[in-house]
């Protein structure tokens, strides 16, 4: 029983400074080794105070899904398209990309 209320708070700990940015443009991404910042036209949030933050980042070392969150960015930005993130946790010190949401 104990183990089920550890595995519970935790789930909810690591969801608790989840935050959503609403569907909006990217105006700039820019590249840095093993990182990628992204910049949208929307007022940055920052649940976490991460520190720096006026760009979120796709971490591109420690994130499984962090080529595919940039494949979707870049995507979304050549073809103009708006975009949703889901911002949870830091990474050195800015808001890191948990999921990114493109729709038609």
């Amino acid at each position: 029983m104990k183990k089920y209320i550890l595995v519970a708070l935790s789930c909810i700990s690591a969801t608790a400074f989840s935050a959503e940015v609403p569907k909006s443009d990217i105006t700039h991404i820019n590249p840095w080794t093993p990182f990628v910042d992204v910049q949208m036209n929307t007022p940055t949030i920052d649940p976490e105070n991460c520190g720096n933050s006026n760009t979120y980042r796709v971490d591109l070392v420690d994130d499984a899904g962090g080529q595919a969150k940039l494949s979707v960015l870049l995507a979304a930005f050549m073809a103009g398209k708006q975009v949703g993130l889901v911002i949870n946790g830091c990474v050195k010190g800015r808001p890191k990309i948990e999921a990114v949401r493109l729709s038609k």
